[in-house]
């Protein structure tokens, strides 16, 4: 069974990168968009199951939010989500 993949789509620091492995560990491959080139986003988030995100609108184009449709779970970073 493979394991799911969890792409971070904002920006973390170190701090935030080791609290988010410490959490999630061995569950599921985790990948930071921020980290992946250009031409590479588009599959990166074809294979997402998860997304932990910050602010879609800021994060991902308007390309990119058509390819998550298909993810299984959709995390927020803040407690409530006004936009």
């Amino acid at each position: 069974m493979r394991h799911p993949t969890l792409v971070v789509v904002f920006d973390v620091e170190s701090v935030g990168r080791r609290v988010i492995h410490e959490t999630i560990g061995e569950a599921a491959a985790i990948l930071y968009l921020t980290d992946v080139p250009a031409a590479e986003r588009a599959d990166v988030l074809r294979r997402a199951d998860v997304i932990f995100a910050q602010h879609t609108a800021k994060d991902l184009t308007t390309d990119e939010l058509s390819l998550i449709r298909t993810v299984r779970l959709l995390q927020f970073y803040t407690a409530g989500v006004d936009f």
